[in-house]
């Protein structure tokens, strides 16, 4: 697939979801309270942390246990408040982040195994200078010249 078809992918994934205007801030209409509006538009920005972990953790999968849907739901509504504040939309966030969305998932082939490659690289140097030093340290010192 293409890294446009990635990117496309991921912001239709992420972006669209029922409900949710053009500008993806829920309206709130005659069957929605201020409230109601107020967590959806919530729940529209916990994607942001959802997909932000889920790419995450697929480099550290000790990850998966913080980016829940309760932490990712509760960003997203520390969120709405800021987003309002700068006219802010998920809608229109996703469609900017899609691109680098499909970056992130086109490279994670190389970008792990590179990643694995360097830390167990940095790990072998460690381990042989921790050894060196080890070996330097059970060496006798060497006898100083005879005396008279």
């Amino acid at each position: 697939m293409s890294l446009d078809g990635i990117a496309k992918e991921a912001a239709g994934e992420f972006a669209a979801a029922p409900g949710v205007t053009d500008q993806g801030a829920p309206q709130p209409g005659p069957s929605l309270s201020p409230d109601a509006a107020l967590e959806a538009e919530a729940v529209e920005w916990s994607k942001c942390p959802a997909m932000f972990g889920m790419i995450l953790a697929r480099v550290m999968p000790e990850l998966k246990a913080t980016y829940t849907p309760e932490n990712n739901l509760a960003w997203g509504r520390a969120m709405v408040p800021v987003a309002q504040r700068y006219g802010w939309t998920a809608a229109a966030f996703f469609a900017w982040l899609g691109p680098w969305v499909g970056l992130a998932f086109a490279t994670h082939d190389l970008a792990l195994p590179t990643y694995d490659a360097i830390k167990a690289n940095l790990e072998a140097r460690q381990k042989a200078k921790n050894q060196s030093a080890a070996d330097a340290a059970q060496q006798p010192a060497a006898a100083g010249p005879a005396g008279p």
